[in-house]
């Protein structure tokens, strides 16, 4: 477990952190890097139902955890300031 937890946050230190997860999710969805923190891609249209599968799949699969339920129904989860804070707070 503990090599685990260790990988993961190597994996986000040697990533540069929140603009690894800025680049990831304006890539997945389309977007320009520049766009504010507060930018909510779902009401915004910018991601559908099966675009959210797919970028939290890559979300996972990148920094190496799930999100649970309650993760998702975050309000912060829609933008990418909020979805940053929590993929922080899942690898610490």
């Amino acid at each position: 477990m503990d090599n685990d937890v260790n990988s993961r946050r190597a994996c986000i230190e040697v990533a540069t952190g929140k603009d690894d997860v800025r680049v990831l999710v304006c890539r997945a969805i389309g977007i320009p890097f520049d766009t504010p923190d507060d930018f909510n891609y779902r009401k915004s249209g910018a991601v559908d139902s099966l675009g959210m599968v797919r970028l939290i799949l890559s979300i996972e699969a990148r920094f190496g955890f799930v999100f649970t339920d309650d993760d998702v129904v975050r309000p912060e989860f829609n933008t990418l300031g909020g979805l940053a804070r929590i993929i922080e707070e899942k690898l610490a």
